[in-house]
């Protein structure tokens, strides 16, 4: 732990506010103390299971101490403003006939529990657990197609998650969505998580592009 103390005192001076020399940095971290864990007590011979938690526990450690230097970036926060003063510009004409979604579909219950999950992404300092978020969030939308009838299919989810984006207010959406981009551990990129996060990046972008303009022809 004092190894770490020294990363994070001298993590800016190193790094000289790099993104890429952060990335790498914090990679190299968390995986020398992976390794170091191993070999040591209580970690070391633990059963995979409990050593993951373990590990994770880790991460999350580090990425709080990190917090305001590797997520907190003034040209990330410049772009969060812009995207959300354009999201309340165009937030009364994102309706649902818009995305072609069915009325009782957006009315949903359950829609509100899925908008506070997405917004439960900035309670939390690791990408891992950022993931978690979005997938909780989709992971209702899911359910919510199934009970509309729908197959919940990638094209099902999309337009639903871009009503749910825009309704949720969500202000550092490009500081989120660069941080977990950067800091998503490779494995997590394969798994059912990061694949609701391309949705998420893609329904972004979608309202990024989408103008009152564009909505009123």
């Amino acid at each position: 732990k004092a190894g770490m103390v020294r990363v994070f005192r001298d993590f800016r001076k190193a790094t000289r506010g790099v993104v890429d020399e952060e990335v790498a940095t914090v990679q190299c971290l968390l995986r020398d103390a992976a390794d170091a864990m191993r070999t040591l007590p209580p970690w070391q011979g633990l059963a995979p299971t409990k050593f993951a938690v373990a590990r994770e526990d880790m991460a999350k450690y580090v990425f709080a101490q990190l917090h305001s230097t590797i997520f907190v970036k003034k040209a990330y926060q410049a772009r969060d403003r812009a995207l959300s003063a354009h999201h309340d510009a165009i937030r009364p004409l994102v309706t649902p006939f818009f995305l072609d979604l069915k009325e009782e579909v957006a009315a949903n219950d359950v829609i509100p529990s899925a908008i506070a999950q997405l917004c439960d992404i900035d309670s939390f300092v690791s990408p891992f657990e950022k993931l978690a978020c979005l997938f909780s969030a989709c992971r209702i939308l899911s359910f919510v197609l199934s009970t509309g009838g729908s197959e919940g299919s990638a094209d099902d989810l999309l337009p639903l998650l871009i009503y749910v984006v825009v309704q949720s207010h969500l202000t550092t959406l490009c500081s989120n969505i660069e941080f977990i981009s950067r800091y998503a551990d490779p494995d997590e990129k394969s798994g059912e998580a990061f694949c609701f996060f391309i949705h998420f990046t893609s329904a972004c972008t979608f309202l990024e592009q989408t103008t009152p303009e564009s909505i009123r022809q």
